[in-house]
Formats: C-alpha cells, sequence, structure tokens
C-alpha cells in the first residue's frame, strides 16, 4: 500500500502531464483527460484547467464523448465562467437536434444547472419540447 506522501506527489505529477498536454487530442483522448479532472476534482483537488476541453466534447456525435462533457459541466462549471456562453450554445444545438438522446442530455443538464442567464437563452424551447409528441 503506497504511503500518503508518494500518493500525493504521484497525484501531483500526474497533475503536471495533464498541464503541459499539448498535443492535439481526438475525443477519446478527450474523454479519457475530461474524465481524470473529473476524478481529481473529486479526490478534493482543485482543477481549474481542462474546462474548454470538456466544452469541446459536447459538440461531439458520439453519445459517450457529450455524456462525459456534460458531466463535467454539470459538476464543474460555474455561471461565471468564460465558457458559460459556449455552454449555453451547445445546450441549445442539443435541444434543437433530431436525436432524442441528445435532447435528454441537454436536458438533464439543463435541470442540474439552471440558471436565470440560461432560463432567459433557452427558456422557451423547453416546454415546446416538453410538449411535442
Amino acid at each position: 500500500m503506497p504511503r500518503t506522501g508518494d500518493s500525493m506527489r504521484g497525484l501531483a505529477v500526474f497533475i503536471a502531464d495533464i498541464r503541459n498536454w499539448d498535443k492535439q487530442l481526438d475525443g477519446y483522448q478527450k474523454k479519457k483527460y475530461v474524465c481524470k479532472l473529473l476524478f481529481i476534482f473529486l479526490l478534493g483537488n482543485d482543477v481549474d484547467f481542462g474546462h474548454m476541453e470538456a466544452v469541446d466534447l459536447l459538440a461531439s456525435n458520439k453519445y459517450t464523448e457529450k455524456q462525459i462533457g456534460y458531466l463535467f459541466i454539470s459538476v464543474m462549471m460555474h455561471h461565471s465562467n468564460d465558457l458559460y456562453k459556449l455552454v449555453i450554445q451547445a445546450i441549445k444545438n442539443d435541444l434543437s437536434s433530431k436525436d432524442p438522446v441528445h435532447i435528454c442530455l441537454a436536458l438533464t443538464c439543463i435541470a442540474n444547472i439552471g440558471t436565470p442567464e440560461m432560463a432567459e437563452e433557452i427558456g422557451d424551447e423547453v416546454p415546446k419540447i416538453l410538449t411535442s409528441p
């Protein structure tokens, strides 16, 4: 069993490696990267980077990538973040999608992190979706 000091040192090295990632990431790599950041946050560490990668995942057509993006946004994103407008636009795009899974992910995110700003932007679309056949 590793000692606590060794674990913390290993975590610090891991976070430094993630921060310095300079390659172009494909969707799968972004998904792994964002999951690791979410795990680090859930361990109680501050994560102040990687938000753009999560927003990029929202634009994916793959369910698993979009799901991880929405999970990260729901847990980590604050409405004061500069990327919040991009998140709202991605939600709007998913609400107007023909794919019911994308619509469901967007509605779940709205239910989890809905803000007054979000209500102003997409408040008219949600009742239409909920009452449509």
